[in-house]
């Protein structure tokens, strides 16, 4: 899974990088192979004014499938990336999910 992190208006550093991908590898990685890349995009839509304005949006892009993009709002960035996240994985999951009848 090859990952790719960017921010607007809110800095990127190392310790939230590194909390991104573990994130992602926690909640993405059971699919292996099968999730080819994921985009994230951090950002504070208000700047300093506060609110409900961090916002996370990451792009999941499953081979021979559409690439979904899900997003998190929350006045904290590390909630925003959790909900993000996590509905990226309900995604893949029913994206990947085989029929019973089928041979793994």
């Amino acid at each position: 899974m090859q990952v790719e992190i960017r921010g607007k208006g809110l800095d990127v550093t190392g310790v939230l990088s590194t909390s991104i991908q573990r994130r992602l590898v926690f909640a993405l990685g059971r699919f292996g192979r099968r999730v080819a890349r994921v985009l994230v995009r951090v950002e504070d839509t208000n700047g300093p004014k506060g609110g409900i304005d961090k916002q996370c949006r990451v792009a999941v892009v499953v081979p021979h499938s559409t690439t979904a993009v899900m997003e998190g709002k929350a006045p904290n960035i590390r909630v925003a990336i959790n909900r993000a996240v996590a509905k990226a994985s309900r995604y893949v999951a029913g994206r990947l999910k085989q029929p019973y009848w089928a041979k793994p």
